[in-house]
């Protein structure tokens, strides 16, 4: 396999950004703060500092290709999502090549720390300076956030456009779906090997949706799957494979067919995948179900109550719950039992004041074992609680 690693470009995207950070950087000088000594301004230190940037946490954008594609596509999704520190990897059904990379991580500027209060007993003077002395220094706080998050920008850009030049000029390669994700889940294992890949966004380009995935292969990802426009799926399609796929894990699934207008579609979708936040619950079946059994018990509103408050103080939060079962019984009544105990969860949760749009429940059967097959560890259900 043929990996391609963008080095880093240190160069500015646009005379605007350019300006933006000289302004910045001058008013740094004048409220005596350092520069960061990579822009080739040099002011003496005057004391300790501290490191003002953007604040970013680590993701992963995972572009997976089975379908007849034109680079410029991809190309565009790579320079309008990209992000400072973001894992990215473009990979093709059927080919052995990959393009690799990590986004520059954000840069930081130094500036004095924020200046001591005056204590009890201080002269007016005293008072009237400490208020000076914190309006220049909030100045060149704002003056500092301005030109890290220019300089950022621009090396970020510049490093996702060297990276889409790597891109081949056509893909055209066709597969289903099934195989588009088991790519994705090959590139996804390489770059594990030198990068915290924090939440995970898949976008996929097929030809089809058939095909399957293995239980929990996606656990914690978003999913974006982009059909071709010869295999557009109607709603009941979309719907089973959304089912599908959330059940092996993932949080949140888009299925869109492949048309004119759809780029603005996918680079919203990429950005809010990229920056969602899930916490996973793990509640144990044993405190909510008799073994069995669908119905929750006495002790389940104390397990399932913390849940729901966060569910409703939480904009833009929801939940997939996920109900497992042991493997005591069929493969059909398993999952039929994991479905009900999803259900009455999810139930629960709606009549405590959750709103029915904010939940979507499903049952993986005996499936993504945490015990030994039989153990009532298995008899479990798990809430995913998505905010983004």
């Amino acid at each position: 396999m043929t990996s391609f690693f963008i080095p880093t470009a240190l160069s500015f995207r646009t005379r605007r950004l350019a300006s933006l950070a000289a302004i910045a950087l001058t008013a740094l000088v004048a409220a005596g703060c350092n520069a960061p000594a990579q822009l080739g301004v040099q002011v003496p230190p005057t004391g300790p500092t501290i490191l003002i940037g953007p604040k970013t946490t680590p993701s992963t954008l995972v572009v997976s290709v089975a379908a007849s594609v034109p680079s410029r596509d991809v190309a565009a999704v790579l320079t309008n999502t990209s992000q400072p520190g973001e894992n990215i990897a473009i990979a093709q059904v059927n080919s052995t090549s990959e393009v690799l990379g990590s986004a520059p991580l954000p840069v930081e500027v130094p500036i004095s720390p924020r200046p001591s209060p005056v204590g009890k007993g201080a002269t007016t003077f005293q008072n009237y300076t400490s208020t000076a002395k914190l309006a220049r220094w909030q100045t060149a706080k704002k003056a500092a956030e301005a030109a890290s998050l220019a300089i950022t920008t621009s090396k970020v850009s510049t490093w996702s456009k060297s990276l889409a030049a790597k891109l081949p000029t056509q893909f055209g390669t066709s597969a289903d779906l099934g195989s588009a994700l088991q790519v994705a889940s090959d590139a996804t294992a390489t770059l594990a090997q030198a990068a915290t890949l924090g939440h995970r966004v898949i976008l996929a380009y097929v030809s089809s949706l058939a095909g399957s995935v293995a239980p929990g292969s996606l656990s914690g990802t978003t999913v974006l799957v982009v059909v071709a426009p010869s295999r557009a799926p109607s709603a009941s399609e979309s719907a089973t494979v959304q089912t599908a796929l959330i059940s092996a894990g993932a949080i949140r699934v888009e299925v869109l067919p492949q048309s004119v207008g759809i780029a603005s579609m996918i680079d919203q979708a990429v950005s809010a995948g990229l920056a969602t936040q899930s916490v996973s619950d793990n509640l144990s079946g044993a405190t909510l179900f008799a073994n069995n059994s669908a119905t929750l018990g006495s002790s389940a509103a104390t397990v399932l109550a913390p849940v729901a408050k966060q569910l409703i103080q939480t904009t833009n939060a929801s939940a997939i719950i996920i109900g497992f079962a042991s493997a005591t019984g069929s493969p059909s009544s398993n999952l039929t039992l994991s479905a009900q105990r999803a259900a009455s969860v999810a139930n629960w949760l709606e009549h405590m004041g959750v709103p029915a749009a904010k939940i979507i429940a499903v049952g993986e059967g005996a499936n993504d074992f945490v015990a030994p097959g039989p153990s009532g560890l298995n008899r479990r259900v798990i809430v995913e609680i998505v905010a983004g």
